[in-house]
């Protein structure tokens, strides 16, 4: 699950592992259909993104925008980049009961039975996925390996090649795009004040993945339980900050905003953006050829992914908020009530 997180993802081919996970953090909508982004989809080609009626072409402006910033703040930098990092962290949460082995400092290579896992009643009663307050326990289930990129990073690699699930902090790599979407000014001169993105709403916030068999045939009464809405990214940062603390309650609707880049386009502004995800064999590539594009995510408080796999290879890079993943192994998968 996720909190007020930006999330990315990049999907690569063949993962035997499945995930479920969810997110938190909302804000209101305008129904615009389709225009541009579809086009680009249909014809599998990117057109340049003009920002509404100023005409602004903001893949041109994108280089000077990016080299000023770096002038500004070397990403070179690490030990600002990290400081920087850690102030983003606002919670420590500690572990609900004492495992075989210890999360923050785990083995060399996967140790028998990881990653320890718990009947998932047991976890939801500990911390209710409609929660968003701060009121719920800070003691949490976590039997996933969490790495620092700098020290322990061969210890990560030997976790990837087990095809195991871990988390890597404070990669050098990743920690410039974090300071950077963390700039309030940033991600607007990049995204435009007026162009739309493709933005998923529902009436609650349960945000659940489906798609239409072939003939598009509906049961009776039924409704799609997300739409697709075009939504600019101030519109959605308005609504994912709202101050009114009841405007984010399970009952009321929510958004995912979304930015994505197809691995055919890698001139595009996200893989300068995001480029640990560039399709070349990587820590974080591990099949080049399998490479299907970059997803990112922007959560609002109490979104919620609904429980689903993901047929490809994943590693998903958070660079601000919180997010809260609920995994399940797949020999779970008959007990997941999947379609």
């Amino acid at each position: 699950r996720e909190y007020h997180g930006r999330n990315t993802k990049d999907n690569n081919r063949d993962d035997p592992l499945r995930s479920g996970s969810a997110t938190r953090r909302s804000r209101a909508a305008r129904h615009r259909q389709g225009r541009q982004g579809r086009h680009e989809r249909r014809h599998g080609r990117r057109s340049r993104r003009m920002d509404g009626e100023s005409g602004l072409d903001l893949d041109e402006v994108y280089p000077d925008i990016r080299s000023a910033h770096d002038d500004k703040y070397p990403p070179t930098d690490t030990e600002r980049l990290l400081s920087n990092a850690k102030s983003l962290r606002t919670h420590d949460y500690q572990l609900i009961e004492e495992l075989p082995y210890d999360v923050n400092n785990c083995p060399p290579t996967p140790p028998e039975n990881y990653p320890i896992s718990w009947p998932a009643l047991d976890v939801l009663n500990n911390w209710n996925t409609d929660d968003t307050t701060d009121n719920h326990s800070h003691r949490v289930h976590q039997g996933i390996c969490r790495f620092d990129a700098i020290t322990e990073h061969d210890k990560a690699l030997a976790y990837r090649n087990a095809e195991v699930p871990f988390v890597i902090r404070d990669d050098p790599a990743v920690l410039p795009t974090v300071e950077r979407w963390n700039m309030p000014d940033y991600l607007p001169s990049i995204l435009g004040e007026e162009r739309t993105y493709r933005t998923d709403m529902a009436s609650s916030n349960q945000l659940m993945f489906f798609r239409m068999n072939e003939h598009g045939h509906k049961p009776k009464n039924w409704e799609e339980p997300t739409k697709i809405v075009d939504m600019t990214y101030p519109e959605w940062l308005e609504k994912a900050n709202d101050p009114d603390p009841h405007a984010l309650d399970p009952d009321r609707t929510h958004w995912y905003f979304r930015l994505n880049a197809k691995s055919t386009l890698r001139d595009n502004y996200l893989y300068k953006e995001l480029p640990f995800f560039d399709p070349v064999e990587s820590f974080y590539i591990v099949d080049p050829d399998g490479a299907r594009g970059i997803n990112c995510r922007f959560g609002m408080r109490g979104n919620t992914g609904e429980n689903h796999f993901d047929a490809s290879r994943n590693f998903i890079a958070l660079l601000s908020g919180e997010r809260r993943y609920l995994l399940s192994h797949p020999n779970q998968c008959k007990n997941l009530a999947l379609y």
